[in-house]
């Protein structure tokens, strides 16, 4: 995963916890546009390759 991708994961982190939800989803947005998608579970963030 490269360490662009995991720095914007850990800022929608840190911004889903002030719950800014419109902006830890246009984060998700540019992870997307990245080739990533990331999945919120229960014990943190889970990156995933699209195909």
């Amino acid at each position: 995963i490269p360490p662009e991708v995991e720095a914007l994961v850990t800022e929608r982190e840190h911004i889903r916890q002030t719950k800014d939800f419109a902006k830890a989803d246009d984060i998700r947005t540019r992870i997307k546009e990245l080739g990533f998608t990331v999945d919120d579970t229960d014990l943190g963030s889970v990156i995933k390759k699209l195909r």
